[in-house]
């Protein structure tokens, strides 16, 4: 009930259809007990319910025990990440137990997870016309894990496919090589001639089956190569797999 600012729920059952409040207080307001302007619900096995309180940014997880719990995604949420909600108004778990937000004046839909949060469709940078979405206010997963979004900007229903072929999001792991480069860094040259160039070497060992992502922050422009067993600094074409260069620095 968006205007009453609260969740409210009746047993179907029953003769007399008493009216439970489950989340919300009823007066506007952001305490971790109120609501503003609520819009999408799910309500898990455990018989938790999470709202999409749109109006206070955040999704907001009401126990069965109590009144209230804590704010899951959003403002005022423990959790740390780079993406703020703009009135959110759907929200649903998928057959991982990931939460996938949809972030509704942010054009977006995001997961949240025990890897962090993360945009899934909409992103910056993405620019698949069937990927762009416009206010969307919904989604559903089907039996077959396909997500189906309700893009109510462009007055359509958008279907995206769940691949047998892509990774197992459960085992995604994020991991950060620490070490920076810097005048003291080893150096070699990529092409065998007399320029030079610093680097930085680490070993992965990955299963054939997985997706990785690879990248660098840096001030200055920065090349990454692929080696399929070990790099040689002085055969550096040696099992070399791929190489990416954007020319800028990123």
């Amino acid at each position: 009930m968006p205007e009453h600012h609260r969740v409210i729920k009746k047993n179907l059952n029953e003769v007399m259809l008493i009216v439970i409040t489950v989340a919300g207080t009823g007066k506007q307001g952001s305490n971790s007990d109120m609501l503003n302007k609520p819009h999408g619900i799910y309500v898990d096995t455990q018989l938790n319910t999470f709202v999409a309180d749109c109006g206070n940014n955040r999704i907001q997880r009401f126990t069965s025990k109590g009144r209230f719990d804590k704010t899951e995604v959003g403002d005022k949420s423990s959790a740390q990440h780079q993406y703020s909600l703009s009135c959110p108004t759907g929200i649903t778990f998928d057959f991982q137990q990931f939460l996938f937000i949809v972030d509704s004046n942010n054009h977006r839909i995001l997961r949240s997870g025990t890897n962090g949060v993360h945009c899934v469709i909409g992103c910056n940078g993405i620019n698949i016309k069937s990927t762009e979405l416009s206010s969307p206010s919904n989604l559903a997963f089907d039996n077959f894990g396909n997500m189906f979004v309700v893009d109510s900007g462009n007055n359509r229903i958008q279907k995206f496919e769940y691949s047998k072929n892509s990774c197992d999001m459960s085992s995604v792991i994020e991991w950060t090589f620490p070490s920076p480069l810097t005048e003291d860094s080893q150096f070699y040259s990529q092409d065998c001639n007399w320029e030079s160039f610093y680097y930085q070497s680490f070993e992965i060992k990955v299963a054939e089956n997985r997706y990785y992502s690879i990248w660098s922050h840096a001030e200055i422009d920065t090349y990454g190569y692929i080696y399929e067993k070990n790099f040689y600094s002085l055969n550096p074409n040696d099992s070399l797999l791929i190489k990416d260069d954007d020319g800028k620095p990123k």
